[in-house]
Order: C-alpha cells, then structure tokens, then sequence
C-alpha cells in the first residue's frame, strides 16, 4: 500500500522539491499540497493520510496552533 501523503509548506520550492524527491527517489504517487493552516485542515478532513510533513509557520499562521485540530481529526491509535 502506497503511503498517502500531504505536504504543508508556503514556499513553492520547497513543496516542489519535496514533492520530486518523494516521487522519484521512493516511487511514491499520492503526494498532495497545501500552503496555509486553513488548506491544510480542510485537505485533513476530506482525505485520509498515512504522512504529514508539516512547516511550523504557514501563510495564515502558526501550525503549531492547530495541533490540536489536527489531533482531533487523526487521533492517535494505540
């Protein structure tokens, strides 16, 4: 099963960069992009990821403010 994953970061470069080395390096094919906090919560509620690579400072804001909306849409299993 091919890991899902989704990109938050409000420098194209980077997302393109990361995006390029995670398809052509690993092979994998589910790689989506957000670039502010707002993005980021909607692309989370719409689709399951198994990855998030996630830049502390986006362009509406802090993520680190919106961990707990982000914990509440993926709660930790265990």
């Amino acid at each position: 099963m091919q890991p899902q994953i989704l990109l938050a970061d409000d420098h194209s470069m980077i997302r393109k960069g990361l995006k390029l080395l995670l398809q052509l390096h690993f092979g994998f094919t589910d790689v989506n992009e957000v670039v502010s906090c707002n993005e980021l919560m909607s692309q989370l509620t719409r689709k399951k990821y198994t990855h998030l690579v996630l830049d502390i400072i986006l362009a509406d804001g802090s993520t680190l403010e919106i961990l707990p909306n982000i914990r509440r849409v993926y709660p930790i299993c265990g």
